[in-house]
């Protein structure tokens, strides 16, 4: 998935869509791929590059879905369909009942890198999707401040990037792809340029912030949702390469082939939430991510 930042938020502008309103109707899913294909053409004399190839997965309201699969498989392709950043060639995307036809607003992202813009503060990078999708100020401003206290970094709205660790910045980058309320949320390998030690302390609180409501100070209201009837949880979408971060954090695990990609396994994780560093030497846990690595084995990726 690319790395510039405009990519996802600027271009879903030019396609509104609802931002925080629950599905109507539970019984749709909030992700539906039918028949998925994606080529690339060719470029500077190599041939074209079939990336996915006959996708079929559909994603309920509120579910963990985590994506692996070897390099160049199409993972991030995937993620970058359901966004509207690239479109199918064959196939159908819809997402919360409506077909994907161009970028959208109701969804946020984060990258393997935070991308966080120098020059802003933390604050100032968590006001730009409202900034972008020209949101209600005061509202925005609610939510800001929630949302740092969400990811434990109350206090740090006037800090710089660079005053920052990776960890914490990373923190950061997930607040702002929660900043505009998204009922979906894409994560395209966020902890991939973590530590080990890191990565594993990061994946406890994605899942402390998936499940968490966004409360703002003092008692007021989240992004101006006091009218509203109570959202359904985010639905997430998790590419990664760490199986073991996989089974830890999904409902679902979906095992894709190399390339051209298609899925060759789903895995339901039947484990208890939430989850601990402890569940990581269970035979429940080992037993799942045995499970995923034959699956991987079977496609030749391993």
């Amino acid at each position: 998935m690319g790395s510039t930042l405009g990519v996802g938020y600027a271009a879903a502008v030019r396609t509104p869509a609802p931002v925080g309103i629950p599905n109507p109707d539970a019984a749709v899913p909030a992700v539906r791929l039918s028949g998925v294909a994606k080529t690339y053409p060719a470029r500077r004399g190599l041939p074209p590059t079939v990336a996915l190839k006959a996708v079929d997965l559909a994603v309920r309201t509120g579910e963990f879905v985590a994506i692996v699969g070897p390099s160049g498989c199409g993972k991030s392709t995937l993620l970058r369909l359901v966004a509207g950043l690239t479109g199918a060639d064959a196939g159908e995307v819809v997402v919360r009942g409506e077909r994907v036809r161009g970028p959208r607003s109701d969804v946020g992202l984060a990258f393997q890198r935070p991308v966080l813009l120098p020059w802003r503060t933390v604050a100032g990078n968590l006001r730009l999707p409202a900034e972008v999708l020209r949101l209600p100020r005061d509202a925005a401003r609610a939510r800001e401040a929630a949302l740092l206290d969400l990811v434990g970094l109350a206090g740090f709205g006037g800090r710089y990037p660079s005053e920052l660790s990776g960890g914490m910045q990373q923190r950061v980058a997930l607040a702002r792809a929660l900043a505009h309320d998204p009922p979906i949320l894409l994560l395209d390998e966020p902890f991939g340029a973590l530590d080990a030690l890191l990565r594993e302390r990061m994946a406890v609180e994605l899942q402390r912030i998936w499940r968490a409501p966004v409360t703002p100070p003092s008692g007021g209201t989240a992004a101006g949702r006091s009218d509203r009837p109570a959202a359904p949880p985010t639905t997430v979408l998790l590419v990664t390469h760490s199986v073991a971060e996989a089974v830890f954090l999904a409902d679902r695990v979906v095992t894709m082939t190399p390339r051209p990609g298609t899925i060759a396994d789903i895995l339901a994780v039947d484990l208890p939430r939430p989850r601990t560093l402890e569940v990581l030497d269970g035979e429940p846990f080992t037993r799942a991510t045995a499970h995923v690595r034959r699956a991987l084995h079977a496609t030749g990726a391993l």
